[in-house]
């Protein structure tokens, strides 16, 4: 009776939508304010100094990445520009991937590919099944 008043393909949606949004959100939440930009780029500027870049393009990117996750996943939690949320994450892992592949190009893909893989199901499928948004409710 509760399934038949439920959209579950809506639902699964939104399941994936507020699993990718967190997922993105904590990870970006704990660059900027848990361990701070500063440190983020500490922990990366020697590796990527070998590669010769300097340090103002390995700060941008550092700001850049971190920036994108967080208010990607923060915008997809609440529902609102999720296109716009899913363009930033897209780019943020083809710069992480680009990035870590320069430092060592067998690294462990366990971290990004499932993100990945997440993001295009959900662009795939959203369009026309992810109702429970504040952007279905504002621009349908």
């Amino acid at each position: 009776m509760i399934a038949s008043s439920l959209n579950i393909d809506a639902l699964a949606m939104l399941t994936l939508r507020l699993f990718i949004g967190f997922l993105f959100f904590f990870q970006g939440y704990d660059k900027v304010f848990r361990m701070g930009l500063k440190t983020v780029f500490e922990t990366l500027a020697t590796a990527y100094r070998n590669l010769g870049f300097n340090d103002s393009i390995i700060k941008i990117i550092v700001f850049v990445t971190s920036t994108f996750e967080l208010l990607g996943g923060f915008l997809l939690i609440l529902g609102l520009f999720t296109q716009l949320s899913f363009i930033l994450l897209c780019v943020d892992l083809l710069i992480v991937t680009i990035g870590f592949s320069l430092i060592n190009p067998t690294w462990d893909l366990k971290d990004v590919f499932p993100r990945l893989l997440a993001l295009i199901l959900y662009m795939i499928l959203a369009g026309s099944m992810d109702h429970y948004t504040i952007d279905y409710f504002l621009f349908r």
